[in-house]
């Protein structure tokens, strides 16, 4: 439950930046037209219940998604690990593996700037906001969580209570058999192009005219009604038409269940207020127009409104009939406010629906983070620690991040000595071990440490248990702990494996025939290997596949030929997971046969 308080409690801060800037987009457009007012009120309402079917849904997310580097950068300055590693894509390789690779990563790198840039403004400010931390234990969220639930029934008994009312109100009424009043209606519908059938019913029970339904609509008219004259009358039923023409009783049923799920907020409860005014201004411009001129069509209604008699609607029907003070306020409205053409233009409409679009697509990209974020984890990394969808997301996307930047480093290495580098390299004396990791250092903005490693000397030797302290990032999964030397990276070694099993020889990028985007670099593993180690994991075809990943219950990122991280699920089908791991066998991968994998 306090999980869901959390979120409701988010929740309102969306809503309320929602329907603060639909008020502004209200405010604007309703001094061109009504009916534009009442598209931007409806518009606001019904987008703040799409708002809320998106808290169930991880996206959008502007502060921090799966594939925003930006998010990884935030994590490793939290945790320490600032020293981030700058690759130089132009020492890749020339041909088509590389060409593409060096084209993905110029692509990649131009979207996400300027994602980060357009965004960035939206980060500053929200900042605070984003970072608001609740105690996940605090008891008193999931009380609000049961306050705001109940609230928001309440509100749906009584909107079945109004509709109960309204039903009854219908059953008592008396259908209207008039000859001239159904002539009147017909030319009035041929003149709107209206081509509902439209019932017409007299009740005791209202004060003024009304009308219920969307489907099958039915206009509602006082019992006095017989006293009004025709001009009267023909005002009337062309205010109730112009209601029935633009949908208004359906698009209000749809605002009356948006408000209802948040019925606790008065910005809700003054939009639907002004949508329901705006429709009636709306209706009154194309009865004005129908009805002889807006001045004289305002000297009718205050004349009707004077003999409007004291007959209170009933309070659960008033969700969706008129009250008295309705009219009044159509009156001083229509005073105040300059003549309006008949119709708006779908332009207009089109144009604020936009708006409050956009303002939704953002609003519901801020997402807030828990007291227990990812930052902290990164920073106690307890693997034990249950973590939040959203945390293993961004730990994820770190780890995919260091893989691809190893990936690329791989690459580099090649374009300089004309091979990968061999998972154990042999120092200047040509005997003395050392690892990958360590050759690959110059390639990751390390040079400086590359210098202080000692290759003719043993890899734990006193000097280069220096260096062993000194464990770059990039070697480390954010889901281990930060003052860990164990290395989270590791090549395959073995006679067909990309890096190959004979120091001293590297393999070239021309003998991995199964194809670079096919054949796994570098894979992702929990085991306690010091990263300065010349050791990795041995495969062997005729042997069992080494156990692989860890960090992830449901599986492991690896870094593939072209640089690219995948992620491969831990229920692989065995004889596919080993086509990936050899570089000449022969085979092919389909790759969209395989769950869960991803780049």
């Amino acid at each position: 439950m306090n999980n869901l308080g959390i979120s409701l409690i988010w929740l309102i801060g969306q809503v309320t930046l929602l329907c603060s800037v639909t008020a502004v987009i209200y405010l604007i457009a309703r001094r061109r037209h009504p009916a534009a007012g009442a598209t931007a009120a409806l518009s606001g309402l019904l987008l703040a219940a799409v708002l809320t079917l998106l808290v169930v849904s991880p996206w959008p997310r502007w502060t921090g998604g799966d594939e925003q580097t930006m998010s990884a950068d935030q994590l490793r300055s939290a945790t320490g690990r600032d020293r981030l590693p700058t690759l130089d894509a132009s020492l890749l390789l020339s041909g088509e593996d590389n060409t593409k690779l060096r084209q993905g990563l110029h692509d990649e790198s131009k979207h996400t700037t300027a994602w980060h840039a357009i965004w960035h403004e939206v980060q500053q400010a929200y900042t605070a906001m984003s970072q608001w931390k609740i105690p996940p234990n605090d008891r008193r969220v999931g009380w609000l969580a049961v306050a705001l639930l109940s609230i928001v029934a309440i509100g749906a008994l009584r909107l079945l209570a109004g509709w109960l009312a309204v039903q009854r109100c219908l059953r008592r009424s008396e259908v209207i058999h008039d000859r001239d009043v159904s002539a009147m209606i017909k030319e009035l519908q041929a003149t709107l192009s209206c081509h509902d059938i439209v019932e017409l019913r007299e009740s005791h029970e209202i004060a003024s005219a009304a009308t219920v339904g969307w489907r099958q609509p039915i206009i509602l008219l006082p019992r006095e009604w017989r006293e009004w004259s025709p001009a009267v009358r023909r005002m009337v039923l062309a205010h109730e038409l112009a209601h029935i023409h633009a949908r208004d009783a359906a698009t209000w049923l749809a605002a009356q269940f948006s408000v209802l799920l948040h019925f606790y907020h008065p910005l809700m409860h003054w939009l639907l207020h002004r949508l329901r005014l705006e429709q009636e201004l709306a209706a009154d411009a194309v009865a004005a127009r129908l009805a002889g001129g807006s001045n004289s069509y305002l000297t009718t209604l205050a004349e009707l409104a004077v003999r409007q008699p004291d007959r209170p609607v009933p309070w659960p029907a008033r969700a969706f009939l008129p009250t008295q003070g309705t009219l009044l306020r159509r009156i001083e409205m229509l005073r105040d406010t300059k003549a309006h053409p008949a119709r708006t233009s779908n332009v207009r409409r089109g144009i604020v629906v936009a708006l409050t679009l956009v303002t939704t697509l953002v609003v519901a990209g801020l997402r807030p983070t828990t007291s227990t974020t990812a930052v902290a984890q990164a920073k106690d990394v307890d693997t034990s620690t249950e973590l939040s969808n959203d945390e293993i997301t961004a730990l994820k996307t770190q780890s995919r991040n260091n893989l691809k930047q190893l990936g690329l480093a791989l690459h580099n290495y090649h374009a300089t000595h004309g091979h990968f580098p061999p998972a154990v390299l042999l120092g200047p004396d040509g005997k003395t071990q050392y690892s990958w990791r360590i050759a690959v250092l110059p390639f990751v903005d390390e040079d400086s440490l590359y210098k202080q490693y000692d290759r003719n000397q043993p890899w734990d030797s006193e000097q280069n248990r220096k260096v062993l302290a000194q464990m770059p990032a990039v070697f480390r999964s954010p889901m281990d702990d930060k003052e860990s030397t164990n290395t989270s990276y590791f090549a395959l070694t073995g006679e067909h494996t990309a890096l190959g099993d004979t120091p001293g020889e590297g393999v070239n990028i021309e003998d991995i025939t199964d194809g670079t985007a096919h054949t796994v670099l570098i894979t992702e593993a929990k085991r306690d290997i010091l990263w300065t180690k010349p050791q990795d994991i041995p495969y062997s075809a005729e042997g069992e596949i080494p156990k692989l990943g860890g960090f992830y219950g449901e599986g492991f990122y690896n870094t593939l030929g072209d640089a690219s991280a995948r992620f491969l699920p831990k229920d692989l089908d065995e004889t596919v997971l080993r086509k990936i791991i050899t570089r000449d066998g022969g085979e092919t991968i389909d790759w969209s046969k395989i769950d869960n994998g991803r780049r």
